[in-house]
Parts: structure tokens; sequence; C-alpha cells
């Protein structure tokens, strides 16, 4: 038997910008592996169409935990000790977008409730 054949093909990413230039990323549907929220796409926060490839990073719209993204595109987590070592310009820039999720999953609660 060929195992060629049976064997799922390599996840990619594909990448789609509108008409206000968001780029937006899908690839594929996966789990957050913080929280369990079922994840499909990420939108690049600079708007420079950047293809997600392996060890990108990714966040949770649900927990706002830094993922990256494994050899097969799949969320994984990331590790403690790698995240402090990415250089301090690039994890402000990191917070700063948490941060700005974090407040907007607040409001929506919020809304949700009234």
């Amino acid at each position: 038997m060929d195992d060629s054949k049976s064997k799922t093909p390599p996840r990619q990413a594909v990448v789609v910008k509108d008409e206000n230039g968001i780029t937006t990323s899908y690839v594929g549907d996966d789990h957050c592996p913080y929280c369990g929220a079922e994840l499909t796409m990420a939108t690049d926060t600079h708007g420079e169409g950047n293809i997600p490839e392996p060890g990108s990073l990714m966040l949770c719209s649900k927990c706002v935990q830094v993922c990256r993204l494994d050899q097969e595109l799949r969320l994984e987590k990331m590790p403690v000790e790698e995240y402090l070592s990415i250089p301090s310009e690039e994890r402000e820039e990191i917070e700063r977008v948490r941060r700005a999720m974090r407040a907007f999953n607040k409001l929506k609660a919020e809304q949700a409730t009234n």
C-alpha cells in the first residue's frame, strides 16, 4: 500500500487582504493550547501581510495568551523562557496588543450583560 496517498497534506496559510488593507491569515481550525478556544484565523497587527510560518507568534482572541505555530502550523504554548528572550521592543509591542485585546474583551463582555 502506498502511504503517500493516505498522509494528510501539510497545512498552509492562506492570506487575504480586504478593501481596508487589513490582512487576515487562515491556517485551518485549531484550538488555543491554554484555554481551548477555537481559533481559525489571525490578523497581522502591522498590516504587512506576513504569512504565518513555523515559529510565528499568535495571540488567542479569548484568553490573550501568547502561542506560536509549530512545524505543522498548529498552535502550541510559548515557553516563558523563549518569550523573555524576544527583544524588549518586540515584547513591548506584543504586550501593547494584549492590553488592547483584554480591554476589547472586557467591553464585549460588559455589553453582553446589558
